[in-house]
Order: C-alpha cells, then sequence, then structure tokens
C-alpha cells in the first residue's frame, strides 16, 4: 500500500510538471533519501528512504497516459460503477431452530412450500437436512451420500475435504453425468460440534444441499446456532428487556450507511441486528413496534425500518398490501387479521385401515400451537401376523393458519412410514410402533429394514422398491392433501380461503372446484 502510494504520488507531479521534470524529481528524491537515511519511519513525512530505486526507474519510465486511454479507463470504471449499483449483492439470513444453523443465501430466492425446507431462484436453490450417521465417520457419511444407490450426484462425484465454522466438512460436487432433474445438485455435509435432536432423534451431521454455483458461496456463510445466539445473548423478555432489545438493535441498523436514502440499504448493511429483533423479539418486540407507531414515534428511517419488521413479524396477518403508503399510514391502514382456530383433520370414511392410519398420522404429526394439520396417506398395504398388523404408507403432511380468509402454509413434509398396531384385549387395535424414514444416506437403507413382516421380520417382496419409486413423484397424495383441506374448510364452515405460493399465485382456493369430490 505504502508504495502504491508513493509511486502514485510521483506520477501525479510528473502528470502537472512534465517529462522535463523528470531529473530533479529524481535528484530530490535521492536526496531526501540519504538524508534522512537511518530514521526508522514505515511511512516518512515525504516518503523518500524507501523504495527509493524502484521509484526512480518508474519516474524515468513515466510517459503520460493518452487522451483516448484515459477516456476508455473513465468509461470502464463508469460501467462497472453502474452495474454493482444495479445489481447489488443482497443477501437473505435464513435461521432455523430445528436445525440449529444460520446460512446467507440470495434474497430472490423464495420458500418452495411443496418441498421441506427449500428455498429456490430461476438460478440455483438451496435446501437443508440432517443426517444421523452416529458412530460414523464423516469420510463414510460423504461417501453413502455421494455414492447413494439413486446417483443423486451421477456415478463419479468427487468429495473435498473443507472446514465450516471450525468443524469438519465434506463438499461434494456431482459429476458431468448427473441426471438433468437435480439442477446440479451438490451436497455440503458438516458435523454438529454436538448432536441435535429433531423429531426426536438425534442427528450428528448437517447437510445443506444446492446447486453447484451457489454451494460454497452459501456454505462458507454457515454458522451453527448454539455459538450464534448462545446464552451471550440477552434472555430479558420483561417489558423493559424487548423494549432495550428494540432500540439497541434499531439504532446499530440506523448508523450506517448514512450516506444512503433506501432504508433497505441500512437494514442489508446490519442483518445480523436486524435478525435479532425478530428472533430474539418475536410477538413482544412486534407488539412493542406497534406501541411506537400508536405514540407517533415512527417517522423517517426509524419508522420505515419498524414497518419493514413489522410486516415479516406479522406475516399474514398483514392486511395492507400498498407498498406506497409512509409508515404511519401503514399502521392508520392496518388491521390485523385474526387467527381463525380450526381443529385438526379427522378422518370421515368407513375403512377400517384408513381410519387407524389418519387418526396415526394426525397423532404424530399434530401441532396445535402451529396451527391445524391436514394429512394425505397413500397406503402400500397390510400384513397381519399374529395379532400384530403393520400398515406401510407414505403420508403428505402440512400445517396450516387461517388468518380472515387467508391461509399460511407453517410446515408440511412427505415421508414414508411403516405403523405397526396390536389388538387389545376388547379386539381394537392400538398403536404399537410407529418407524418412519430417516434423513440423507440413511433414507433408502431405513425404508428397507421397515418393510418386513411385522412378526417374523421376514422382507415383504418388492414392497420397498414400490415405496421408493413412489416417493419420486407423489402427486396423488399432493391431490388428496387438497382434497382433504377443501372437505375439511367446508366441514368448518369456511366459506372463503386462499392461499398463496411464494410468487403471490393462487396455489389453493376453496372457490375452486377441482377440489370437489
Amino acid at each position: 500500500m505504502s508504495q502504491d502510494m508513493e509511486m502514485s504520488c510521483d506520477e501525479s507531479v510528473l502528470h502537472k510538471l512534465g517529462n522535463g521534470a523528470k531529473g530533479g524529481y529524481s535528484n530530490s528524491l535521492l536526496s531526501l533519501s540519504v538524508k534522512r537515511k537511518g530514521i526508522l519511519t514505515a511511512n516518512p513525512l515525504a516518503f523518500g528512504e524507501s523504495h527509493v530505486k524502484t521509484r526512480i526507474k518508474n519516474i524515468l519510465n513515466f510517459k503520460k497516459p493518452a487522451f483516448w486511454v484515459i477516456v476508455v479507463a473513465v468509461m470502464a470504471v463508469c460501467t462497472a460503477a453502474i452495474a454493482f449499483a444495479a445489481n447489488p449483492s443482497k443477501n437473505a439470513a435464513y435461521i432455523s431452530e430445528n436445525y440449529k444453523i444460520s446460512l446467507r443465501y440470495p434474497s430472490y430466492w423464495k420458500l418452495n412450500p411443496n418441498y421441506v425446507e427449500r428455498y429456490e431462484g430461476k438460478d440455483g436453490f438451496f435446501q437443508v437436512g440432517a443426517i444421523d450417521g452416529e458412530n460414523m465417520s464423516i469420510d463414510e457419511v460423504a461417501k453413502n451420500d455421494a455414492f447413494h444407490k439413486l446417483n443423486p450426484y451421477g456415478s463419479d462425484p468427487k468429495i473435498i475435504n473443507r472446514t465450516i465454522d471450525g468443524q469438519e466438512a465434506r463438499l461434494i460436487l456431482p459429476s458431468a453425468d448427473q441426471a438433468e432433474e437435480m439442477h446440479n445438485q451438490a451436497g455440503l455435509i458438516v458435523k454438529y460440534p454436538e448432536a441435535v435432536k429433531i423429531g426426536g432423534s438425534a442427528y450428528h451431521y448437517f447437510i445443506l444441499w444446492a446447486d453447484e454455483a451457489h454451494i460454497e458461496q452459501i456454505g462458507n456463510t454457515l454458522t451453527f446456532l448454539k455459538k450464534q445466539i448462545g446464552a451471550e445473548k440477552s434472555s430479558d423478555t420483561s417489558t423493559e428487556g424487548i423494549a432495550k432489545l428494540v432500540e439497541e438493535n434499531l439504532a446499530i441498523i440506523m448508523s450506517s450507511p448514512k450516506q444512503a436514502s433506501n432504508p433497505h440499504a441500512y437494514i442489508q448493511a446490519h442483518q445480523e441486528e436486524y435478525e435479532n429483533i425478530k428472533k430474539l423479539g418475536g410477538e413482544k418486540a412486534l407488539q412493542y413496534m406497534l406501541s411506537q407507531f400508536e405514540s407517533g414515534n415512527a417517522e423517517g428511517l426509524r419508522g420505515h425500518i419498524m414497518m419493514q419488521l413489522c410486516k415479516e413479524l406479522l406475516g399474514f396477518r398483514n392486511n395492507v398490501t400498498d407498498e406506497t403508503l409512509t409508515p404511519q399510514e401503514w399502521y392508520g391502514a392496518l388491521s390485523i387479521r385474526q387467527e381463525v382456530k380450526l381443529p385438526d383433520f379427522e378422518y370421515d370414511g368407513s375403512d377400517p385401515i384408513e381410519k387407524l392410519v389418519y387418526a396415526t398420522e394426525i397423532e404424530k404429526n399434530s401441532q396445535p400451537q402451529r396451527g391445524f394439520t391436514i394429512v394425505a396417506p397413500k397406503i402400500f398395504g397390510s400384513y397381519e401376523e399374529d395379532g400384530l398388523l403393520k400398515v406401510f404408507v407414505t403420508t403428505f403432511s402440512a400445517t396450516y393458519k387461517l388468518y380472515g380468509n387467508v391461509l399460511d402454509e407453517v410446515g408440511g413434509s412427505v415421508i414414508p412410514s411403516a405403523i405397526t398396531y396390536k389388538k387389545d384385549n376388547s379386539g381394537n387395535y392400538v398403536l404399537e410402533k410407529y418407524e418412519q424414514a430417516k434423513d440423507g444416506a440413511d433414507w433408502q437403507p431405513s425404508i428397507k429394514k421397515f418393510c418386513t413382516m411385522p412378526v417374523s421380520e421376514k422382507e415383504i417382496p418388492g414392497l420397498a422398491d414400490k415405496i421408493i419409486d413412489h416417493y419420486g413423484n407423489y402427486d396423488d397424495i399432493r391431490t388428496l392433501r387438497w382434497k382433504n383441506l377443501f372437505k375439511h374448510l367446508k366441514a368448518n364452515g369456511i366459506k372463503d380461503a386462499t392461499l398463496f405460493n411464494s410468487r403471490g399465485e393462487i396455489e389453493f382456493s376453496i372457490s375452486n372446484p377441482q377440489y370437489i369430490n
């Protein structure tokens, strides 16, 4: 840096004084170097004694650039400036308390409701998951996933050692013969600092799937949630504590960049503080900020940032769609949609096996604190042996909330299961065992493992392959899910309800006749 600065100054002098000054200026530098020799300074006031030989050579070789070179250089800089201004790097934060991680991804990618934890855009995607991997090394886990029988990465993927957030990691890059429908999927497996529990099961490895162009860009932002929002974060949930949390983080967000006029520039510059308000403050932070609007303390930049925070925290409860309103106008038009509480879906058919399966899947997937649950199972077969009944099923489960006439899909999954029932003294079947397919590299082996008879545990020929093949195209249970949702809403007296996808398009409407049997 020092040498570049010196030469820049030299060239500036010659640019102004002309080539005739080369000799005198070079002598001046040499003279200063001799007089100041022995003075120990990193960047002397007149420069001089550092890099003198190189500087004098540069001076003697200096040529004033031609006018056309200057014009081209200026045009190149202007073009680059316009390009960067028009296409700023905008990343959104993804934080999962289930998977205990956070990462950053292109903000224009949207959640795909047809998958579990998958975000995508026209140029790529990412999806997260976890692998059991107990008593397995990371190399074994990576090899199992990379060379899975279904060849998700092609026939000859490449495994590369990486370190992510201080943890062992393996990057899996696809080979040239990877199937086109995998959309250039690559994988990144990272060992958890300590096992995490998801749905009652322990997982030792985190896995990130993304297209090859984005996998390392996203993976390098991965941090484990325990480190990020551990005990050092505020746990004061009192009114005063939440107010302090909001105000302290707002102050940091509003601190820079001072020259920016767009509120989103401040949010982008301070994503961590912005997420702190949402994740650590939650509903209480929302109520505090709404009280600030009520008292008129939401003007200017402060109002715009709080309005954006409130919109994200409100989600589908926000009834205001006009994006041109000022923060105070937005608050004036706000009429928070109230949640319509609904029970979980109830099967109303007469098939005894279906009745058992529906009741079990609702029990296992019900999340009343998050909303009402709809299930849509496909039964592949039921087998009875010595008083035990074992049913094999793949179930599409989805949980919704209803705000006014707007549906919000808050979660969902499609998971193959084996459900074993036992007859009680009254001759009724009661749940004995519930087995689900595992994630990642364990998925296919776990299905093959449970596709056995209930007592003898003999393999049921062809059953596992049937379940695995169906998973590649489960449009039947996707449609059944919509039909069951339609029936459930109608049965509970709901006459108007619409679900929008991530692109703002209508995905489901109760007025759509295609869901009527």
